[in-house]
């Protein structure tokens, strides 16, 4: 479709996802010939030579046949996955998270496996099993020296998750060791972590002696992070900020380098409250994450509506924008949305004539399991990732048997579980953009549904904030997605 915002025409075509403005002479040519502005021809011929005319000319006609006169109505292509696609996405995997204990030190209000949610394995105080850990990595290190001799030099993600991971810290030695003794170069494994920030300073030598990458869970200042209590109910605001601060003293370049944070927006914050204080602390900015409203316990739902959750859509104002202007409002929204609605970025015209036909998609916006991650948790279940419910389990560890994965059972699970919204996805237009993972989605569907009129008005609002604030796309530009 043609869309014209205040200072500029683009098209966009949303089955295969291509978005892009149009060059100027080739918004002239349509304005001229679709009687909008006919004195555009004589601007033409007077602005550009005629070499330069006749090459916009036959890119407009090609646009005009098959973006702007296309009036076929959007109907995706759905298909099925298979156990060849879910095997090659399993062996192929570049990420691999260990739910290293399921202990933690904190009892934030607002916890995922709290009392407001349901959906996860019942907390035991239990850690993950090294053994357990091994026997996955096992798996894949023949996989991975193949790949190595086939030219395949894509670095391995090991993360490690909780619970806070670092109450299992000898698990996570474990790990980097048997990892360092593969015989693999230097940089093939990289490591990471979500933390709490609590016990940072116990071990920060050996976290930047490795060069561990650290998310840290930090909502803002001491009121905007008392949703984050210790077991004695106290704000673990401070003790986490003396932590920090300890770390960017000793460790300057390992902070700047590998330390990033994320906010969770609830009652007692707001994002310019968080994004705020932890750039004027760290000279950071932080992810900003919603709390999930998926399984959340019936009976806990009016409570967790009224004091906990909060809408932070209209958070992000002009002057928000206008402060900070290097790199997370980029991607929060716009990096967001373009990257489910453009497919490419495109440096001349002629990429389009590649433009893929007939391309086979599934319902909502659920990943081929393991096309990301691998996740294991601390009962050796099996899952695509961290976010999913238990009850999606695919595979699992055993001590005896090994990596238990049935391919095609999981291909047949998936196709089942996705199928029940393909009715509803048929003639959404939000279908490219979808955020719904069946895997952990619980509300009927479909309460995500976008219709053409709606879906115009997310594409205007987008392009708006692209034109009115430029450098929110020049960060694009710098990121390659896997």
């Amino acid at each position: 479709m043609l869309l014209q915002s205040a200072n500029h025409f683009y098209i966009h075509e949303n089955k295969s996802k291509y978005l892009f403005p149009l060059h100027p002479l080739i918004t002239a040519f349509y304005l001229a010939y679709e009687g909008k502005s006919p004195e555009m021809l004589q601007k033409i011929k007077d602005t550009y030579s005629a070499q330069e005319s006749d090459i916009y000319y036959r890119q407009y006609l090609f646009i005009k046949e098959h973006f702007i006169n296309n009036s076929k109505t959007y109907k995706p292509c759905y298909g099925h996955i298979n156990d060849t696609m879910v095997e090659n996405s399993f062996n192929s995997v570049r990420h691999i998270v260990f739910e290293v204990t399921d202990k933690c030190n904190l009892q934030c209000v607002y916890c995922a496996y709290g009392d407001c949610y349901t959906g996860y394995d019942k907390r035991n105080h239990k850690n993950l099993d090294f053994d357990r850990a091994k026997i996955l990595l096992d798996y894949f290190i023949p996989i991975w020296k193949k790949q190595i001799e086939g030219g395949v030099q894509v670095p391995v993600t090991i993360s490690f998750y909780g619970g806070e991971p670092l109450l299992n810290f000898k698990f996570i030695t474990q790990i980097v060791s048997y990892c360092e003794s593969l015989g693999f170069k230097k940089a093939f494994f990289t490591y990471s972590m979500t933390t709490n920030g609590l016990l940072i300073k116990k071990y920060q030598n050996y976290l930047v002696e490795k060069k561990f990458r650290l998310m840290v869970s930090l909502d803002g200042d001491k009121e905007n992070h008392s949703f984050r209590i210790k077991k004695s109910r106290e704000n673990s605001f401070d003790e986490i900020m003396a932590n920090l601060k300890s770390l960017k003293k000793s460790n300057p370049d390992y902070f700047d380098q590998n330390i990033s944070f994320i906010s969770v927006m609830h009652k007692k914050n707001s994002m310019p409250e968080s994004i705020t204080f932890i750039k004027n602390e760290f000279d950071k900015l932080p992810t900003i994450t919603p709390l999930s409203t998926d399984d959340v316990i019936p009976d806990k739902k009016e409570y967790f509506e009224e004091f906990i959750n909060r809408d932070s859509s209209n958070d992000i104002t002009d002057e928000l924008l206008k402060e900070f202007t290097d790199a997370e409002l980029g991607k929060y929204d716009v990096y967001s949305f373009m990257r489910k609605n453009a497919r490419h970025y495109f440096n001349h015209y002629h990429d389009i004539y590649e433009m893929a036909k007939n391309t086979i998609i599934t319902p909502t916006g659920t990943c081929i399991p393991f096309t990301r991650k691998v996740y294991l948790s601390t009962n050796g279940k099996i899952l695509p990732c961290e976010r999913v419910h238990i009850q999606h389990t695919l595979g699992k560890v055993s001590k005896t048997k090994g990596v238990m994965l049935d391919f095609d059972a999981i291909a047949k699970y998936f196709n089942k579980s996705v199928n029940t919204f393909t009715e509803h996805c048929k003639n959404c237009y939000n279908r490219p953009t979808c955020e719904i993972c069946v895997f952990k989605y619980s509300g009927e569907p479909c309460e995500k549904f976008v219709d053409n009129i709606e879906f115009l008005k997310i594409i205007y609002g987008n392009l708006a904030l692209i034109e009115t604030y430029p450098h929110t796309y020049q960060y694009i530009k710098q990121i390659v997605i896997d």
